[in-house]
């Protein structure tokens, strides 16, 4: 194991690992190693003392990102005595200025804002930038550095496309005689890099010969304050661009009326703008073997944020196209654990077909189209089974 990375990243927040993971992957040949180290695999001052002799022991610049008071980290008097003569970075994970955690740094309040301005831009581009930034400023490196880049709140994202494409890249992109399905994602998993699930649905996408267009966004109401325009996420599937739409975020876009029943909202009303059949796929934050194992499946809370909520606005309800996982990496020598969306490949071959039939229906002519009425039953109610039948037969 190395002692002699001399940037450490400390932080509370398992994300923020992965974000680090990206950044160091657009660093230049030659930089120096950065140690990522997860606040949250520490138990004891123990702990804490065995990380100063070995992993840290000869890090010049410590950045360390807290979510919650300073007490929540064990042994943090004894690292603050470590980083005595060094450059000690203390910023809130949640991104305010905290005077308590400017009080402890050792660097000089200019700096301190200028690596909260990073952080609050977010991003591994901004936290490649950081570190270079921290690099020329303290080891008198020589790579350069940009400011922080504000990252938008929605927009499209395609391995194919250059990051900040517009729509008129993607309509040049498709190949309009395909069916095209759109894709919906958190910007979150856009800033972190975790995309392997939206990757892996592109790609099952495309070999059923359709055109994809995935969007991220930081929310579904966004940009709707008015409750009668589409929010801005779904202003890209508008203008007939697309025939399904695939959606992977959460929770419910209208208010759900507790205590009593739910009447069809405004969401419903601008999913109807749409014109196109919107699926509900889920991101589980269980494991995989969880989910195995479980006879019920979904444990409640993804029930209830995938499946239940998300009913309420219209969507079509499918299958789980991820799970979260465990992926080992090194920083700085360090052994680090990854949590990441693992994709599954046959849950995600599953709605990749549902979508293109789904796509299929919706550009064959009416006349060619069949209706299926399917009715569930009860053992003590099975009578009632001929009612809608008999109507049927009253009302061809």
């Amino acid at each position: 194991m190395s002692d002699g990375a001399p940037i450490a990243f400390l932080t509370h927040a398992p994300s923020d690992l992965m974000v680090l993971h990206s950044a160091q992957e657009q660093m230049p040949e030659g930089f120096p190693q950065v140690t990522g180290i997860n606040l949250q695999s520490l138990d004891s001052e123990a702990q804490m003392l065995g990380l100063i002799a070995h992993q840290i022991s000869n890090a010049r610049i410590i950045v360390l990102r807290v979510l919650g008071r300073l007490g929540s980290v064990p042994g943090f008097a004894t690292l603050v005595r470590h980083c005595q003569g060094r450059h000690l970075i203390v910023i809130s994970g949640t991104g305010e200025p905290d005077p308590e955690l400017a009080a402890t740094s050792t660097v000089s309040p200019d700096v301190l804002h200028q690596a909260l301005a990073y952080f609050q831009a977010g991003g591994s581009v901004n936290l490649a930038q950081l570190l270079r930034y921290l690099s020329d400023h303290f080891l008198l490196t020589g790579f350069g550095f940009e400011s922080p880049v504000a990252l938008p709140e929605h927009g499209i994202y395609h391995p194919d496309l250059d990051q900040g494409a517009k729509i008129d890249a993607w309509l040049a992109l498709r190949e309009p005689e395909r069916p095209s399905v759109g894709i919906v994602f958190y910007r979150a998993h856009w800033m972190s890099g975790n995309t392997r699930f939206v990757d892996a649905l592109i790609d099952a996408l495309e070999k059923r010969g359709m055109n994809v267009l995935p969007v991220f966004t930081a929310s579904l109401r966004a940009g709707s304050k008015d409750r009668k325009s589409l929010p801005t996420a779904l202003r890209y599937f508008s203008d007939a661009h697309i025939d399904v739409l695939i959606n992977t975020t959460s929770f419910a876009m209208g208010e759900i009326t507790h205590g009593g029943s739910t009447p069809a909202g405004w969401s419903v009303a601008v999913l109807e703008k749409l014109n196109v059949p919107v699926l509900q796929a889920m991101t589980s934050g269980m494991l995989q073997q969880q989910w195995e194992q479980s006879a019920r499946g979904l444990n409640p809370l993804d029930a209830a944020m995938n499946v239940v909520l998300p009913e309420f606005d219209g969507r079509i309800i499918t299958v789980p196209v991820s799970f979260k996982s465990r992926a080992k990496f090194s920083t700085g020598g360090m052994p680090n654990e990854l949590i990441e969306y693992e994709p599954l490949p046959d849950r995600v071959a599953r709605i990749a077909g549902i979508a293109a039939r789904f796509a299929k229906l919706k550009r064959m002519p009416n006349a060619d189209k069949r209706i299926a009425f399917v009715f569930t039953n009860s053992n003590s109610k099975a009578h009632r089974s001929a009612m809608p039948s008999a109507w049927m037969r009253r009302n061809p």
